[in-house]
């Protein structure tokens, strides 16, 4: 051959494989398919595997299609001609071997391997990566089953929980989401968000890993605060502030609907109703986020900036007005507050009850619910206001990663194995994650050098 020796094993991956023979060797191309013809030289030190014996002779010879990847990842074929031996010993037969080259599934450890690091991009599904590499869905399905273990990580010092709807893969619709966002590791995903599966996962682990946990971060789920205060001593609950403003934005939402269907009848002859169903999104702005635009209403010959409207549609009834006010001032009291020591959370929880009291007196049910909600997780939400290094604990960093897990489940049509499906989105997630990726080779490897 022309090419140069080394130049071929790097590129093949070759290096696992000994006694090349490069003067029968040859690479052909057919249909964008690399293959190489691979032959192995005569050994003068190959024994029976058998009995051990020495004595041998070439009873006939095979091919072997290995399916395999260059080191640029690119799919390619190695067609290997093996000779066939027989011992004159024992008589049984062996053949040339490729060694820890080749997996227990007739191809390349480096395919194996090309799979599973493949697989660490939570875009491709198995189908998309058997494609890629010419196998079946089956086998990759199989590859990163018998390869990729993942035990959960210990459990870190602040704590965000949070669940993920999941029909397809669990039959109580949810699975609950383990994370720790300071080092952004996924902990572990569970089954499920309910409390006969929670209680048993928490109490099975030990009261040292437990006392690591100083913060537990959640969303208003009254399941998630009792296992806190259950299962781990002298926590710092947290209501994480996200879910908080969604509540009182569901609330605000239910008062605009209730409104606009008291204008209902009247819709065709005013403008109330029209606007509080084509312009809802104005009231879930801030006065100062309203840009100046202007809008033509010839219906009503009326020609109004984006501020006008928004002021035409709080007036529309005493309730909306309310609730526009009131959730804005709740909303930059939420922003702009913040607990680094004692006198900060007395001036905090002064505030918060300030609003626990105009929510309660509020004219509007909506309103007054969310009132009950502040009461009820008054101390939670306190603590929600606690900053750590400049960062405010909550559940934002989970919710990017829920977003992914999504991301997968949206394209894995199918996908009904919870445990796989587990163990492939903390995979992909924590990227450096101590995996227990067993390669054949690897033992194989440190029992020559022992």
């Amino acid at each position: 051959m022309n090419t140069n020796i080394n130049y071929i094993i790097n590129t093949w991956n070759l290096s696992l494989i000994k006694n090349i023979d490069f003067k029968k060797t040859n690479i052909i191309n057919i249909t964008g398919t690399p293959i190489l013809h691979l032959y192995l030289m005569m050994s003068d030190v190959t024994k029976c595997p058998y009995c051990g014996g020495s004595c041998y002779y070439v009873h006939g010879t095979k091919r072997q299609l290995i399916k395999h990847v260059l080191s640029n990842s690119s799919y390619a074929e190695i067609i290997f001609h093996k000779r066939i031996y027989k011992c004159d010993g024992c008589g049984y037969g062996f053949s040339d071997s490729l060694g820890d080259f080749v997996s227990s599934r007739g191809v390349s450890i480096y395919l194996e391997i090309a799979i599973l690091e493949t697989l660490k991009n939570l875009s491709f599904t198995y189908k998309m990566v058997a494609n890629m590499y010419n196998v079946s869905d089956t086998f990759v399905c199989d590859i990163f089953d018998r390869h990729i273990s993942v035990p959960p990580l210990k459990l870190p010092c602040v704590l965000c929980v949070d669940e993920i709807y999941a029909k397809r893969l669990t039959s109580t619709k949810y699975c609950c989401v383990l994370f720790d966002p300071i080092e952004n590791k996924l902990i572990d995903i569970l089954y499920s968000r309910r409390k006969d599966l929670l209680e048993p996962y928490f109490s099975r682990k030990s009261r040292e890993e437990k006392s690591v946990v100083k913060y537990f971060i959640c969303d208003l789920n009254d399941t998630y605060r009792s296992i806190a205060y259950k299962y781990f001593r002298g926590i710092t609950v947290v209501a994480d502030s996200f879910h908080v403003i969604k509540n009182l934005g569901d609330s605000f939402r239910q008062i605009r609907i209730r409104v606009m269907k008291k204008h209902e009848e009247m819709r065709n002859e005013t403008m109330e109703y029209w606007l509080l169903k084509k312009f809802h999104w104005m009231l879930e702005m801030s006065i100062d986020d309203v840009k100046k635009d202007y809008y033509e209403f010839r219906k009503w010959n009326m020609n109004l900036s984006k501020y006008q409207l928004l002021d035409y549609m709080m007036k529309v009834d005493e309730d909306l007005t309310e609730a526009y006010y009131l959730k804005e001032a709740y909303r930059d009291f939420n922003r702009y507050n913040r607990i680094h020591s004692e006198d900060d959370r007395d001036i905090i929880r002064v505030k918060l009850n300030e609003f626990i009291n105009l929510f309660h007196t509020s004219s509007s049910p909506e309103l007054r619910r969310f009132g009950v909600t502040l009461s009820n997780w008054q101390i939670e939400i306190l603590n929600s206001f606690i900053y750590i290094d400049e960062w405010r604990l909550s559940n934002a960093k989970i919710e990017n990663i829920n977003g992914q897990i999504k991301n997968l489940m949206a394209i894995s049509y199918g996908f009904t194995n919870f445990e796989r499906t587990r163990t492939r989105i903390i995979y992909t997630i924590n990227k450096d994650y101590p995996f227990n990726i067993i390669k054949k080779y690897d033992s194989k490897q440190r029992k020559k050098k022992n």
